[in-house]
């Protein structure tokens, strides 16, 4: 079935429009260049859904769905109604997760109202007492006098004491309820900074942090490099193996560069489809070199594992410096020619800031 016939079927009846068994040369040029970017958008989509709850589900359909396509199905029809399904799963995922933080500060709230009422009670209690206080001073009968002074100051002791006891234990709750709270906000913020399939920095992360090591770098002339990491044949292991030992590729690689790169200066991220980067903010190019030639040998031992076969990977790399950048863009853009650079030459290799050009003809 045609990109054209499959959008004629979502709009119109089936039976009204018959496919041509004919197509002409350029058409079916047309159609496969179509298929090809659809396919990449379905792609696109399942990369970017959450991997829990009902969305994962539904984003594995897709997946499998764009690997019978790749060997030469034709599942258009049941792509619509999968993606209208994700959407929603997706938009449940996400109001669900800030239902429970909105729950969670519902309860401090409560918790507070709570005891800023009692407090007020307590308030209106002491002005009683001390009312009758006032009044027993007007009284001329000593032994009266002291009874009722007596009295009220026993009761306030033990209204007191009963009070102290309860804002004790009130705020022990508050304070466990605020960690909750500070724990639920934690994951929430922690979990808009990660990238769904390989749970490193996502793209926004990645963009937010370069441009802070660079505007430190143009201050202080701190050394920093950013090393652009892209996998060798990514296309090839999806046609031959499907998307989901492409989405185990990686996620196989963005473990290794946790893995490899464990510093807290050391920041891996996403930087979308198969490239990732690393920003080593107190590293010039001579260390990045070093550890990159270590990561493109714990690559090379790397096997993925996934239900079809094993199998194993390369990826190119290219190391750049600031140099006279004074933007992130051209940063990433002195990296990613070298990255370019190391494919040009054969690709598993790294190409430095600097180095010769060792490609031959």
């Amino acid at each position: 079935m045609s990109l054209k016939s499959f959008f004629t079927h979502l709009i119109d009846d089936e039976s009204s429009h018959p496919e041509s068994t004919h197509t002409p040369r350029e058409a079916r040029s047309t159609v496969s260049s179509a298929d090809d970017a659809l396919e990449e958008v379905l792609v696109t989509l399942v990369n970017s859904a959450p991997k829990e709850g009902e969305a994962g589900k539904i984003s594995a359909k897709i997946s499998k769905i764009c690997d019978r396509w790749g060997m030469g199905g034709t599942p258009y029809l049941e792509i619509p109604s999968l993606v209208l399904e994700q959407r929603r799963a997706e938009k449940e995922w996400f109001e669900s997760n800030v239902r429970s933080l909105a729950e969670a500060v519902l309860t401090v709230l409560r918790r507070l109202g709570k005891s800023a009422g009692s407090v007020r009670e307590e308030g209106k209690s002491l002005g009683s007492h001390l009312e009758e206080l006032r009044t027993a001073t007007k009284s001329e009968s000593l032994p009266e006098l002291r009874k009722t002074v007596l009295a009220a100051v026993e009761q306030m002791t033990e209204e007191l004491k009963a009070n102290q006891e309860r804002q004790t234990r009130e705020m022990t709750q508050i304070s466990g309820e605020l960690e909750n709270l500070k724990g639920e906000l934690s994951r929430v913020r922690k979990e808009a900074t990660l990238d769904g399939l390989t749970r490193v920095a996502n793209r926004a992360s990645l963009d937010e942090h370069l441009e802070a090591v660079l505007a430190v770098h143009r201050i202080t002339g701190r050394p920093c490099s950013l090393l652009m990491v892209d996998i060798d044949h990514f296309k090839a292991v999806n046609d031959r193996l499907g998307h989901l030992a492409g989405d185990a590729a990686l996620r196989a690689v963005a473990d290794c560069l946790v893995r490899s790169f464990p510093r807290r200066s050391d920041f891996v991220g996403r930087y979308g489809g198969e490239e990732f980067c690393i920003v080593l903010s107190e590293d010039a190019a001579d260390t990045g070199k070093r550890l990159g030639e270590r990561f493109l040998q714990a690559i090379r031992k790397l096997e993925v594992t996934t239900s079809e076969e094993p199998f194993t990977l390369t990826v190119s790399m290219g190391i750049a410096e600031p140099g006279e950048a004074e933007t992130v863009e051209e940063w990433v853009s002195f990296a990613d020619r070298l990255l370019y650079k190391a494919k040009d030459e054969g690709r598993d290799r790294l190409v430095c800031t600097g180095e010769p050009d060792t490609k031959t003809d």
